[in-house]
């Protein structure tokens, strides 16, 4: 397709507790299946 961009990756997170709690990931990696 003609406006294909790439792939993207992303994180969420939810509280679920209702306390209002933050979610700060510092750093991410991914990795394929197999490696």
């Amino acid at each position: 397709h003609g406006s294909f961009t790439g792939a993207f990756v992303g994180m969420v997170a939810f509280d679920i507790t209702g306390q209002g709690c933050t979610a700060d990931f510092t750093r991410f990696r991914y990795a394929p299946e197999g490696t």
